[in-house]
C-alpha cells in the first residue's frame, strides 16, 4: 500500500480516474467479459481422492468485480441427494481447506493461483499494478481487470474426497460466480464413480457388518453376503439380486446384529428360547427376502415343548405385537430354524404353551353342546383366539362325513377321507391377543343302537404350521335321558351332594335311610346327612327347561315291612356356589299304598314337573326323595349297582341361555395407574389396613356364562356385619364408603386385557372399565368373555375400624346369580406416633417408659417388677386410653397374669414348651411390648386386634379325618401370628403340652385341645380357623347342604362373620375393653353358659343365635331351624319345656366343634362334652324329620 504515501493531489487523481472507471464499468455486461473453463477429474471411485481445476478467465479491455467463487459437486442424476458445495473460493493467492461437514459430501482443499494482471482488493483501498501505474479501487470485494494488458485469468486446483457411500453414477462440477449484483454458472462435463469396495477410514462397531463395495446405488446386492451374530447363533443369507433399502429408501451401507436389550411384554405363555436380537438398521427392507437361521440349545426348551413347534417371532413396531414369521422350518438334528424375512426389527426364537384357544357351541332345538337328537338342525360355531400375531390364517373344522352341511355360511367343504369331511374359512391375519369364529349349520344323522358318539375337531392352518384342537364328542341320541343314582360326592362351591348322571352304575350298594314314624313326612339321608343328588352343570351358554314328565324307578327296602304312604319328590336347582333353590315339590304326595320288605324292591311312579322350569348355565338340577309310612319303620333307599340301579327316566329342552353375569374374583389396590397397578394383596384375599380419607381400588373379574351378550350397568355394593347390601354412594355422607374422584384415570376409561391382574378367566378376554364416579352408561359384555371392573373407592369417617366389610358388584342394583368372592377389606386407625411401643430411633427416649439403665427393679432393666405391674403402671387408664388393669383386680376369672414371676422367656416356642411344670401365662405372651400397634382393639367379630400382631403362635395342619388326635406333625410355629387362633393355639391344644393337659384356672376341668375341637373335618365346628368359604350357608360348620342358621338382630353376626376366640372369650360388659383378660362368667366367656340358661337373653348362645327363633315362645314359622319334624320349631317347643335348662340339655359343653351334625352329645358321650346333657337319641333323623321317637329311652322322652 505504498500509494497512500503519494502527495495529496496524487491521490485524488487517483481516487478520480478509479471513480470514472469504476462506474463505467460497473455497468458493463459482465457475462460478456468471462471465460470458464473446468477441467473434471478422471472417474473414480466413491471415497477416492480426486483432482481437477476451474480457470476463470477475464476477457480483453474488460473489467468485471467478482465478488464470490462456488463449486458445486454432484451427481448428475440425483443432485437434491448427493451434492458438495465449496463456498468462497479465494478471490487472490492463496488456499482454503473444507470438512465433509462443511461441504457436506466429502472433504476437499482449494489453491488459487492468479495469472498475471489479476488484481485483488480487500477493505477499503487500492493497488497498485505494474508495469502501467494504475490504480483501482474497491469496496470488500475483489475483481480483475485488462487495461492495456490482455487477457488475465485465476486457476483454482482442487482436490476432492468422496464420500464412500456415495453411489456409482455419473457427476458434474458446477462453476458459479457472482459479480455485479449478477451470477453467472458453468458445467462441466460428466465424470464416473463407482461404488467402493471398502470404505476408507469406516471403523464399526462389534456386531455390524459393512456393505460397501456389496450394494450399488440402486440398494442391489452385487454378490451374495452373509452376516452372523457376534455368538454366532444367529446368521443372515443374502442373495445375489436381493434390493436391500434403509427404512427412508437409500441404499443399505451396513447391517447389524446386536442382542436386543430388552424386549416387549411377551404373549402369555410364551418363552424366549436363547438370544432375542435386534437387527439394523430398524426397519429396513428386502426384496425378495433374505435367509434367518437361528441355532438353539435343547436344554433352553420347557418342559413339555415338542422341539418342533419352536418359532421365531418379529415385533410388530406399528401395532405393538408379537407376530410369528412365515415360512418356517425347524431342524432338530441340527438345532436350527430358519424363516424368510423381509424387513428388520427385533427377533426371537419362541416357544408357546398354547399357541391358540378352541371354542366350540353347538345351537338348535334340543341341542346340548355333546349330545344332539337325530335329523336335527345343529349351527356349529367355532372360534379361536391366539396369543401370537399368526399371518395367512385358515379356519378349518373337521366333521363326520355323516353329518350334511346345509349352509356352509362362506366355508368351503371338500372331503378328506371316507369318514371324515372338512370347512375351511381363510380369515386372513390374526393380532397377539386376537379372535375369530365363523359357524356353519349341519343336519345331524339318524340314530344308531346303541347311540353313536361323532368326533368333531378344528385347526387352524397358518404360515409356518398348524394349531389343533382337542376333539369334541357329540352323541346323536333321543333328548331324552336316563339319569342313575350315584354314592359318589361331589362337592359343588363348598356343599357336598351326591352324584346323578348317564353312566350306568356297577359299584356296591349305597343306601339312603330315614327313621319314619307313622304319618309323617321324613327325608332320606345317607350317613354324612347328604339326601341331594345333583346333574352334572348345564354348560355356558345354554340352559335347560326340565318340565317334562319324570320316571322315577327306585328301589326300596324297610324294617319292618311296612306300607308306603307317600312318595315325594322335591326339585332344587344348584347354583355354582353350592346354593339350593327349590323348584318343584310333588304337593300331591302321591297315594301309593304300597308295602316296602326288608328285601329290596322296585318302585315306579311319575310326577309332571312344569314347562318351564329353567336351570342356567353352570348350574344343576338336585333330586331330594321323601318318604310317610303307615307305621313306625326305617326306610331305604338302594342305589349304585347293576341290580339296585335306581334311576330317574326324563327329557329337558335345552335352547341359547341369555346373557348372564357372573363374579369370580377380587383384588384391593392401590390409587395407581392402570397400566402399572400396585395391590396390597393376591387375588381373592382380604386386605387389612385400609386407611380413612384414603383412596383404594376395588376390581372384580366377572363372566357372561350365556349365550349372548350381556348389557349391564355396573353397579358397586358394600356390606358391614350383619348388615345389608348397599349402593356405595358417588359422594362423603353417612355411609362408611364413597365412589371417590382420582387423577389417574378418567371415569369409564378402559382397562386393557393386557393390563388384567386378576388371572386368566372363564372364555375370552374383553377390555375392561375403570370408574371414579357413577358408570356413564350401560356396557356390553360377550357371551363367552370374561372381564375387569375397578371402581377407586375412599372410606370416610363413618368407617368403622378393625372391622370387615365386603363388596359386590351387580347390574344396576340387581344381584347376580351367584357370587365366587366377595371383595373384603378392613379399615385401620392411623398410627399413634407418640406410642412407646414401636417407631423407636437410635436416638429415641422411648426406652425409658419402660426401662431403667441403673435403677432397674426387675429382669431386663424393667423398672417396675413384677411385669404386670410395668405393665398396669400405663394400662390402668391413667397413660394408655383404657384400662386394663382393673379387668385382672375386679374380674371373678382372669387369665392369671400374677400367679408366677418370671417365667416367661425368650426361647419359648417349641412342642410341648408349656408342659404343667412350667404353666404361666404373662402380658408379653399376648403382646409384644416393642411391637405391638397402637389403636382400638375389636376382636371377635373383625380384623385380628391390632394389640396381638407380631407375637409368635402356632398354625395347624388338619387331619383329614375329623375329631382325630393332633401329633406334633400337625402343628407349625409361626411369628409373626397372621390370625387370633394362632396366639390362643399356642397355649391351648397340645402343641403346649402334648398328651397331659393342664386344669382349667377358671373353669375346674381338664383343658380339652382346641386345636382338634376346631378341626375344619370334624362334623361341625365354630369357624375360628376362619374357614369362611366352607362355613357359608353352615353355621355351626356342618357337611349337611342345609343347616342354615338365624342370627340376632344387631349382633353383628352373619354366616359370613369371621370369627375369633375373643368371640364368645371376653368381658361380660359390652364396653370393657375387648379380649380376654377377664369376665364375671367362667372360662372367661362374654355370657352365662350352663345347663340353666333358659330364657336369659344374654347368654352365650344367644348373644348371635336369634332367641326369636331358638329360645322358648320362638317363632313357628317353617325353615327357621334345621331342628323340626313333629314341629315346624322343635327349638323354640323344648326350650319351653320346664325338663328342659339349656343349650348344653342337647349340645356340647365345650361348643367348640364336634364329631356329630350340630354339636349334638348325649349322656353316654364322654365328658366334659357330655356334661348337662340330657340326650339320647335311639335313631338319627335328617334335618326336618325330628319326632320324639328319635329321642327315647333318656330322661325326657
Amino acid at each position: 500500500m505504498k500509494g497512500f504515501k503519494k502527495s495529496a493531489s496524487r491521490i485524488v487523481l487517483a481516487l478520480i480516474l478509479v471513480m470514472v472507471t469504476g462506474t463505467s464499468l460497473w455497468f458493463a455486461a459482465p457475462t460478456s467479459a468471462l471465460e470458464i473453463t473446468i477441467a473434471p477429474p478422471a472417474s473414480g471411485t466413491a471415497g477416492g481422492t480426486h483432482s481437477f481445476s476451474v480457470t476463470i478467465t477475464i476477457e480483453d479491455q474488460e473489467l468485471v468485480p467478482i465478488e464470490q467463487v462456488t463449486l458445486y459437486i454432484y451427481k448428475a442424476d440425483a443432485r437434491e441427494t448427493y451434492q458438495a458445495t465449496l463456498t468462497n473460493l479465494p478471490l487472490g493467492t492463496g488456499s482454503k481447506s473444507y470438512t465433509t461437514a462443511e461441504t457436506g459430501g466429502g472433504a476437499a482443499s482449494v489453491t488459487a493461483t492468479p495469472g498475471y494482471g489479476w488484481a485483488y482488493t480487500t477493505g477499503t483501498g487500492y493497488a497498485y499494478w505494474a508495469p502501467s501505474g494504475a490504480y483501482s479501487w474497491g469496496y470488500v470485494s475483489g475483481y480483475s481487470y485488462a487495461y492495456g494488458a490482455g487477457a488475465v485469468s485465476i486457476t483454482y486446483d482442487v482436490t476432492w474426497t468422496s464420500p464412500p457411500d456415495w453411489p456409482a453414477g455419473d457427476y458434474r462440477i458446477d462453476a458459479r460466480l457472482a459479480a455485479n449484483g449478477d451470477s453467472f454458472t458453468q458445467s462441466s462435463s460428466l465424470f464416473s464413480l463407482s461404488a467402493a469396495l471398502v470404505a476408507p477410514g469406516r471403523s464399526l462397531a462389534p456386531g455390524f457388518k459393512d456393505l460397501m463395495g456389496i450394494v450399488d446405488a440402486k440398494g442391489v446386492f452385487t454378490s451374495a453376503t452373509t452376516a452372523e451374530s457376534l455368538d454366532g447363533k444367529l446368521r443372515l443369507t443374502i442373495n445375489q439380486g436381493t434390493i436391500g433399502k434403509t427404512a427412508e429408501g437409500k441404499p443399505l451401507t451396513e447391517i447389524s446384529i446386536i442382542e436386543a436389550p430388552e424386549l416387549p411384554p411377551l404373549p402369555k405363555g410364551a418363552s424366549v428360547i436363547g438370544t432375542a436380537y435386534e437387527l439394523g438398521p430398524s426397519g429396513a427392507t428386502f426384496d425378495p427376502p433374505i435367509t434367518m437361521t437361528l441355532t438353539y440349545d435343547e436344554a433352553d426348551i420347557p418342559k413339555g415343548i415338542n422341539e418342533e413347534s419352536l418359532f421365531i417371532a418379529f415385533w410388530d413396531e406399528n401395532n405393538g405385537q408379537w407376530v410369528m414369521l412365515k415360512g418356517i422350518t425347524v431342524d432338530p438334528a441340527a438345532n436350527t430354524i430358519s424363516s424368510p424375512v423381509s424387513h428388520f426389527t427385533r427377533f426371537s426364537v419362541m416357544s408357546i404353551s398354547r399357541l391358540a384357544t378352541f371354542e366350540r357351541r353347538l345351537f338348535g332345538e334340543k341341542v346340548g353342546q355333546h349330545k344332539v337328537p337325530p335329523n336335527s338342525q345343529v349351527t356349529m360355531r367355532i372360534g379361536v383366539s391366539v396369543e401370537v400375531g399368526l399371518t395367512s390364517v385358515k379356519l378349518i373344522d373337521y366333521f363326520p362325513a355323516s353329518w350334511v352341511v346345509s349352509d356352509a355360511r362362506g366355508g368351503v367343504v371338500s372331503p378328506v377321507d371316507a369318514t371324515t369331511n372338512k370347512i375351511e374359512w381363510a380369515v386372513g391375519d390374526i393380532s397377539a391377543g386376537g379372535a375369530v369364529s365363523r359357524e356353519y349349520v349341519l343336519l345331524s344323522p339318524e340314530r344308531t343302537i346303541p347311540p353313536t358318539k361323532y368326533r368333531f375337531w378344528s385347526e387352524i392352518s397358518h404360515s409356518p404350521g398348524l394349531a389343533t384342537s382337542g376333539t369334541w364328542e357329540v352323541l346323536v341320541a333321543d333328548p331324552a335321558v336316563t339319569d342313575y343314582l350315584h354314592a359318589a360326592d361331589v362337592v359343588v362351591g363348598s356343599v357336598t351332594y351326591n352324584t346323578l348322571n348317564s353312566t350306568a352304575p356297577v359299584g356296591v350298594l349305597a343306601e339312603l335311610t330315614a327313621s319314619s314314624p307313622a304319618g309323617s313326612d321324613v327325608k332320606l339321608a345317607d350317613a354324612d346327612g347328604i339326601s341331594i343328588f345333583v346333574s352334572d352343570p348345564v354348560p355356558a351358554g345354554e340352559q335347560w327347561d326340565i318340565g317334562s314328565t319324570w320316571t322315577f324307578n327306585i328301589y326300596f327296602s324297610s324294617d319292618p315291612v311296612v306300607t308306603m304312604k307317600r312318595l315325594i319328590v322335591k326339585i332344587y336347582k344348584i347354583d355354582s356356589s353350592g346354593t339350593k333353590t327349590e323348584l318343584f315339590s310333588d304337593t300331591n304326595k302321591t297315594n301309593q299304598d304300597l308295602t316296602a320288605y326288608p328285601n329290596y324292591g322296585l318302585f315306579n311312579w311319575s310326577v309332571n314337573v312344569p314347562t318351564g322350569t329353567i336351570i342356567g348355565p353352570e348350574e344343576r338340577f338336585g333330586v331330594e326323595f321323601w318318604v310317610r309310612t303307615a307305621d313306625p319303620a326305617t326306610v331305604y333307599l338302594g342305589f349304585d349297582t347293576s341290580s339296585e340301579n335306581s334311576r330317574i327316566d326324563l327329557a329337558y329342552t335345552i335352547s341359547t341361555a341369555p346373557g348372564n353375569i357372573r363374579e369370580a374374583h377380587y383384588r384391593i389396590g392401590q390409587d395407581t395407574p392402570l397400566s402399572s397397578m400396585q395391590w396390597y394383596e393376591a387375588t381373592d384375599t382380604k386386605t387389612r389396613g385400609i386407611r380413612r380419607n384414603t383412596n383404594f381400588r376395588v376390581r372384580f373379574q366377572v363372566y357372561n356364562n350365556g349365550g349372548t351378550a350381556k348389557s349391564w350397568l355396573p353397579q358397586l355394593e358394600y356390606l358391614s356385619s350383619g348388615g345389608t347390601w348397599t349402593a356405595v354412594p358417588t359422594t362423603s355422607g353417612t355411609d362408611p364408603f364413597f365412589i371417590a374422584p382420582t387423577s389417574q384415570f378418567n371415569n369409564g376409561d378402559t382397562i386393557a386385557t393386557t393390563d388384567f391382574a386378576l388371572g386368566t378367566g372363564t372364555g375370552i378376554a374383553q377390555a375392561g372399565y375403570a370408574y371414579d364416579a357413577s358408570p356413564p352408561s350401560a356396557i356390553s359384555l360377550d357371551a363367552g368373555s370374561y372381564t375387569e371392573i375397578e371402581f377407586n373407592v375412599q372410606a370416610n369417617a363413618n368407617a368403622e375400624y378393625y372391622t370387615a366389610y365386603s363388596f359386590r358388584l351387580t347390574d344396576a342394583g340387581t344381584a347376580f346369580n351367584s357370587y365366587a368372592n366377595y371383595a373384603t377389606i378392613s379399615v385401620w386407625e392411623d398410627d399413634n406416633p407418640f406410642s412407646p411401643h414401636y417407631n423407636f430411633a437410635t436416638d429415641t427416649d422411648k426406652c425409658v417408659s419402660c426401662h431403667r439403665a441403673h435403677t432397674a427393679s426387675g429382669k431386663k432393666l424393667r423398672k417396675v417388677w413384677p411385669e404386670e405391674g410395668l405393665c398396669n403402671a400405663c394400662h390402668d387408664g391413667t397413660g394408655a386410653r383404657t384400662d386394663i388393669a382393673s379387668q385382672f383386680s375386679n374380674k371373678s376369672y382372669t387369665h392369671p397374669i400374677g400367679a408366677t414371676e418370671g417365667s416367661h422367656g425368650t426361647g419359648e416356642g417349641y412342642y410341648n414348651w408349656l408342659p404343667a411344670s412350667n404353666r404361666h401365662v404373662e402380658c408379653e405372651d399376648c403382646h409384644n411390648p416393642h411391637a405391638a400397634w397402637t389403636g382400638a382393639s375389636t376382636p371377635g367379630f373383625g380384623d385380628l386386634a391390632r394389640t396381638i400382631e407380631r407375637v409368635w403362635g402356632v398354625t395347624v395342619s388338619n387331619p383329614t379325618t375329623g375329631w382325630t388326635a393332633l401329633t406334633s406333625a400337625n402343628y407349625t410355629r409361626v411369628s409373626p401370628i397372621t390370625e387370633e387362633y394362632q396366639l390362643c393355639f399356642k397355649c391351648h391344644s397340645s402343641y403346649a403340652y402334648d398328651v397331659t393337659p393342664p386344669l382349667s384356672h377358671t373353669g375346674g376341668i381338664t383343658e380339652t385341645d382346641q386345636a382338634k375341637e376346631f378341626n375344619v373335618n370334624n362334623a361341625s365346628y365354630h369357624w375360628v380357623e376362619n374357614d369362611l368359604t366352607a362355613a357359608s350357608g353352615n353355621t355351626p360348620r356342618t357337611n349337611a347342604s342345609n343347616r342354615d342358621m338365624t342370627f340376632t338382630p344387631g349382633s353383628g353376626m352373619s354366616k359370613d362373620t369371621p370369627l375369633g376366640c375373643s368371640s364368645c372369650h371376653a368381658s361380660e360388659t359390652a364396653t370393657d375393653p375387648r379380649g380376654p383378660h377377664g369376665s364375671n362368667n367362667a372360662y372367661l366367656l362374654r355370657g352365662t353358659w350352663s345347663d340353666t340358661t333358659t330364657g336369659t337373653s344374654y347368654s352365650l348362645c344367644l348373644q348371635c343365635h336369634d332367641p326369636n327363633v331358638y329360645d322358648a315362645g320362638g317363632s313357628n314359622t317353617a325353615g327357621l331351624t334345621s331342628f323340626s319334624g313333629d314341629r315346624p320349631n322343635l327349638h323354640a317347643f323344648h326350650m319351653g319345656r320346664s325338663a328342659v335348662k339349656g343349650c348344653q340339655n342337647c349340645h356340647s359343653a365345650i361348643p367348640h366343634g364336634g364329631w356329630t351334625r350340630a354339636m349334638v352329645v348325649q349322656t353316654t358321650d364322654p365328658a366334659p362334652y357330655s356334661n348337662g346333657s340330657k340326650l339320647v337319641i335311639s335313631s338319627w333323623a335328617g334335618p326336618g324329620g325330628w319326632t320324639k321317637d328319635n329321642c327315647l329311652g333318656g330322661p325326657c322322652h
